[in-house]
């Protein structure tokens, strides 16, 4: 924040409080903390990259731990499936899913987390 004077930065913490006050009176939104196979493809990919742009492997630990996590949690009879939420994996992968996922494929640095996720 620029530098402000005395008067306007006095002005801004009084109703900076009101504000605050009527907003903690409302009703909060719902919580969508479903987990997506196709957002998971994405990230997984960005993480793989960036271990391997960036010289960063705790990138590829935390993209193995994801991977892992879909494979393991988010399939049923050998097939993906779209989301999981509250320890249920749900409905049958789309196209997105599957497409997003099999970007991880072919980076050379996710073949070493493709063989620990397998296990």
């Amino acid at each position: 924040m620029p530098n402000l004077d005395i008067e306007t930065e006095a002005r801004i913490a009084k109703y900076g409080g009101i504000l605050l006050t009527e907003r903690d009176k409302r009703i909060w939104p719902a919580k969508d903390d479903k987990v997506l196979a196709d957002w998971n493809g994405l990230i997984i990919a960005a993480l793989a990259f960036a271990s391997q742009t960036f010289k960063h492997p705790d990138s590829l630990t935390i993209a193995q731990a994801a991977y892992k996590f879909v494979q393991t949690n988010m399939t049923a009879n050998e097939r993906m499936l779209r989301s999981w939420c509250a320890g249920e994996a749900r409905h049958p992968a789309t196209l997105d899913n599957h497409a997003y996922m099999a970007m991880v494929n072919p980076l050379p640095t996710f073949a070493k987390a493709r063989s620990v996720a397998t296990r």
